[in-house]
């Protein structure tokens, strides 16, 4: 792939609407123009032809600034609580829990498990997280709490405890970790494996005849065909 940059949203506008992208990565403050004021343009202006990606970027934004991106096809970045209610009722949810690099964000766990319960989607929504802190806030929160423990090829070791100790009911892992061994010692413990980010056929093939219990993958529409 070959880059273009440019330095403001005048610039990029101008880009976009005379060269053809595959992708567009948009700051969301950039200088003049801003990036979701970019994006509106650009989208009024090319009603009707192919709906090209256009992924926002920022290091600092405050919610009123995510709020007002286009997340595809003209909807607005949704809150949990919006996705909730439009859905909670219809597929089980995995909600992994994030931690930021220059805030911890201590309220998350109880917050979100605050939502989940509002709505009694408890038993059917599954929490997880690699940060064994934010793990530990939701067990204490709530003995209920179903929880799945996420590994990293970063941080391999060790995961077995991890679940002991939190009392998880699932593993998480990537998909380099989900080996026969490691596949069969979570079964023996009693936890489910799930395995991240699967998207090519053949690998997914792999996992199901290994036996694991669930895939993420960005392409469920794949993973549909092959199940049958």
């Amino acid at each position: 792939h070959r880059a273009y940059v440019v330095d403001n949203g005048d610039a990029a506008l101008d880009a976009l609407d005379t060269k053809t992208f595959d992708v567009a990565l948009m700051d969301v403050n950039m200088p003049g123009l801003s990036g979701p004021d970019t994006v509106r343009h650009y989208r009024f202006a090319h009603l009707g032809e192919p709906h090209m990606p256009i992924v926002a970027l920022t290091a600092d934004a405050t919610l009123e600034t995510l709020r007002a991106l286009d997340a595809g096809d003209g909807e607005r970045v949704p809150l949990l609580s919006e996705v909730l209610d439009r859905f909670g009722e219809r597929i089980p949810f995995n909600l992994e829990l994030k931690r930021g690099r220059r805030a911890t964000y201590p309220e998350l766990p109880a917050l979100t498990l605050a939502e989940v319960e509002r709505r009694g989607l408890l038993a059917r929504t599954l929490f997880s997280s690699f940060f064994d802190p934010v793990l530990e806030a939701l067990r204490a929160a709530s003995s209920e709490a179903r929880i799945g423990v996420l590994v990293s090829g970063r941080a391999p070791r060790g995961w077995l405890d991890r679940a002991r100790r939190i009392g998880a009911e699932a593993v998480h892992f990537w998909a380099g970790l989900a080996t026969d061994e490691n596949v069969a010692r979570a079964h023996q413990e009693g936890l489910a494996v799930h395995v991240y980010t699967v998207d090519d056929e053949a690998q997914m093939r792999s996992l199901v005849e290994r036996g694991v219990d669930g895939i993420f993958t960005n392409y469920p529409d794949r993973l549909r065909a092959l199940l049958g």
